[in-house]
């Protein structure tokens, strides 16, 4: 599921003209649920993006100091966490030749087909990948504090 894009975000009337996923429910009407109608909401979402991108859509909507239920919901992970080859939060993050920070599984695969860097273009000196222990150990910390729901299992 995903943020749909309108026009803009919003209409001249101020009217949220995004809606969420095939339901089309706006953010809007989302600021309508009370905390249990959120977090089933919530549980539907299948990515760590999709999540952020509900969580950036709704606070967009409710602005800094509406109060309810955006409270129940956990902060957005750092944009630091996402590898920048899937666009989804990092579980083995390594540093390339680069100097910059992917998901291992991806920039080897990348790798496969390629010696330039996905992010600059430019030839990597090496193909040696460095587990990025820091980056790691935050994003085990961040997932431990605000853990995200279990996907919907697939029938």
């Amino acid at each position: 599921m995903m943020w749909k894009h309108g026009c803009g975000g919003l209409d001249s009337g101020g009217e949220v003209v995004r809606s969420f996923g095939g339901g089309g429910v706006t953010g809007a009407e989302m600021l309508g649920l009370d905390q249990g109608g959120l977090i089933a909401l919530v549980k539907k979402v299948r990515t760590a993006q999709s999540l952020r991108k509900l969580i950036q859509g709704l606070k967009a909507v409710s602005g800094p100091t509406s109060p309810g239920p955006l409270s129940a919901l956990p902060p957005s992970p750092p944009q630091d966490f996402y590898c920048p080859i899937t666009h989804e939060v990092m579980r083995d993050p390594v540093v390339a030749a680069d100097g910059f920070t992917y998901e291992r599984s991806a920039i080897e695969q990348w790798l496969r087909n390629n010696n330039r860097s996905p992010m600059t273009n430019a030839p990597l000196q090496h193909r040696t990948l460095v587990l990025n222990q820091v980056l790691k150990n935050q994003i085990t910390a961040f997932f431990d504090k605000y853990p995200l729901p279990k996907p919907p299992v697939e029938e």
